[in-house]
């Protein structure tokens, strides 16, 4: 079904949880059943090849044992630990896709006037309209592709996939909102999320077509937009289904606000003449943006980009999953194997970097490409290694800034809703 992925892939085992009671056994001192027996050997001073409590061995290597023991306990709990935190954000997901669904509902039955049973009934068919069955062989199309992201995902599929597959079946596009834009922190993973929106709408026979603005040339820019858009009202009267126009750039810096900057007044001045009720025509705008604030805010007022999706970073059971996912998809997964990783995990958050699904995807397949045996599956660590390679010295961090940032233009964009128009 459209939301089957909601919550990502099976939950994963720890490559340690089986190795837990052996571990502690390794780390078991072997001569306390011996320790009467050494007293008494040692009471006898001055004599020459005593045993001693080492059994014949150096007491360094005993130590140095010792010591590694301790420190693959220690590193055994950290594994646990993280796991644990994994599964704890699993929960925590579900229940915030729970409450959002119980809002949904509350929502529909007063609109409709029925019972929060029929209201739940009404929903379920709606989406289902919408529906795309996995195929578990790490080809899924669509947002079944997508790992974690659950509330996301769930109000992708109410407010914009079902609204534009169902009225190219009824001819009623009230619900279908004239266009949507993903916001959120740089490598969030709103690209990929897009991009994933209109496959799953193109298996429906929904048109997508990208278009690109340059920074300099306006006057090429207008002629993409109006190209586009009126491609996509003779589609949708010759054909009935949608156009989706999907900028392929980040928007806040292709149409900044013209209180100050007034570059692209001519590509704005069009886009708020076509965005305007623009789903009645069959045709849906779509953008991604890192700085919602920078975008004129005419473009994001009411009737126009509707839709308003906060896309955060991944959470880690959703990373976790999303290698796990591309293992299958580049068929490198082996269900024997226990796959570490924590350790992908570890190396993101200590390094407070933020990766995309998309490149998740791309390291596990340099993995592979780069792999010098072809008939062993790749492990945590040659992942790590592309990982490494690819962000080298000079990567962006994930600090406090940047997240209370990202509150700030949630904060933003809610208000703006119910700005009245000012043009």
């Amino acid at each position: 079904m459209i939301i089957s992925a909601l919550n990502g892939s099976i939950p994963l085992k720890n490559s340690y949880t089986s190795n837990k009671k052996s571990s502690k056994q390794q780390t078991t001192n072997p001569i306390q059943k011996n320790i009467s027996q050494s007293k008494e050997e040692n009471s006898v001073k001055n004599r020459k090849n005593a045993y001693s409590p080492s059994f014949g061995m150096d007491p360094f290597f005993i130590m140095a044992c010792a010591l590694y023991g301790g420190f693959y306990a220690l590193t055994c709990s950290i594994a646990m630990y993280q796991t644990e935190k994994m599964d704890k954000e699993r929960a925590e997901e579900r229940l915030k896709l729970a409450q959002e669904q119980n809002k949904r509902i509350k929502q529909t039955s007063n609109e409709l006037g029925v019972t929060a049973e029929e209201a739940e009934t009404y929903l379920y068919d709606f989406i289902s309209r919408a529906e795309i069955k996995p195929s578990n062989d790490g080809n899924e199309i669509g947002l079944n592709a997508v790992r974690g992201y659950g509330v996301e995902k769930y109000k992708l599929a109410v407010d914009f996939i079902a609204p534009v597959i169902s009225a190219q079946e009824t001819k009623n596009t009230s619900r279908v909102p004239n266009g949507m834009i993903l916001y959120g922190p740089t490598g969030g993973g709103k690209t990929y999320m897009s991009d994933k929106v209109c496959e799953h709408l193109e298996h429906f026979g929904t048109k997508t077509t990208k278009i690109e603005l340059d920074p300099i040339d306006h006057e090429k820019n207008c002629e993409t937009i109006q190209k586009a858009y009126f491609d996509g009202i003779q589609d949708y009267k010759t054909t009935g289904k949608f156009t989706v126009i999907n900028f392929v750039n980040d928007v806040d810096n292709l149409l900044p606000d013209r209180r100050y900057d007034n570059s692209a007044k001519k590509e704005i001045g069009l886009l708020l003449r076509y965005t305007e009720d623009s789903a009645s025509k069959g045709v849906v705008w779509l953008a991604t943006a890192n700085n919602p604030k920078d975008i004129d805010p005419a473009i994001l007022r009411p009737g126009r980009m509707d839709f308003k999706l906060p896309v955060g970073n991944m959470e880690k059971f959703a990373i976790a999953d999303m290698v796990k996912y591309s293992l299958i998809k580049y068929d490198e997964y082996d269900k024997d194997k226990k796959f570490k990783y924590d350790k992908i995990v570890n190396f993101i958050d200590e390094n407070n970097q933020n990766f995309t699904p998309s490149e998740l995807e791309f390291f596990v397949e340099s993995a592979k490409n780069h792999k010098e045996n072809p008939n062993e599956k790749i492990n945590a660590d040659m992942v790590l290694a592309e990982m490494q390679e690819y962000i080298g010295n000079d990567f962006q961090t994930l600090d406090e800034k940047t997240v209370k940032k990202f509150k700030e233009d949630q904060f933003y964009m809610d208000t703006i809703k119910n700005q009245k128009e000012t043009d």
